[in-house]
């Protein structure tokens, strides 16, 4: 099974129709259902996606999309020295990257899986370490 892990934007769109590549995102998110990937996120994920669920909905909603995302089992990574040596080389490298993002590519060459990102810069200052793919181009 591939593993993928997903930015936070990636899920951010999985939940509001509005958004662009929402359908692409939803077709991850069925994906996951069906057991046909298997998602590894760093540990802060859930924070970095309550932060927009408590500003786009009502309370009672945004806790049922809350839950129903826990309710996908990711696989959860805290930092540990390896991913954070390899944090620091790749904002080293690619300059302008935000711990944030680095920290998402770093797990996936870690981890020899895929980041999928919705955000074209970092795609661009970083494809050259591979690892990742534009959520446009997710299947």
């Amino acid at each position: 099974m591939q593993t993928f892990i997903l930015d936070s934007s990636i899920i951010i769109k999985g939940l509001n129709a509005y958004e662009d590549n929402y359908e692409t995102a939803k077709i991850i998110f069925e994906d996951i259902k069906n057991k046909k990937i298997e998602v590894l996120l760093p540990d802060y994920w859930k924070h970095e996606v309550l932060n927009y669920i408590s500003r786009v909905y009502e309370a009672e909603k945004g806790f049922y999309l809350f839950k129903w995302l826990e309710s996908l089992q990711f696989k959860e990574k805290k930092l540990d020295d390896n991913t954070i040596q390899k944090v620091i080389k790749i904002i080293k490298t690619c300059k302008g990257t935000a711990s944030y993002d680095a920290t998402f590519h770093a797990m996936a060459i870690i981890e020899n899986a895929t980041l999928i990102t919705a955000d074209e810069k970092h795609y661009n200052k970083t494809k050259k370490l591979k690892h990742i793919i534009l959520l446009k181009n997710y299947k």
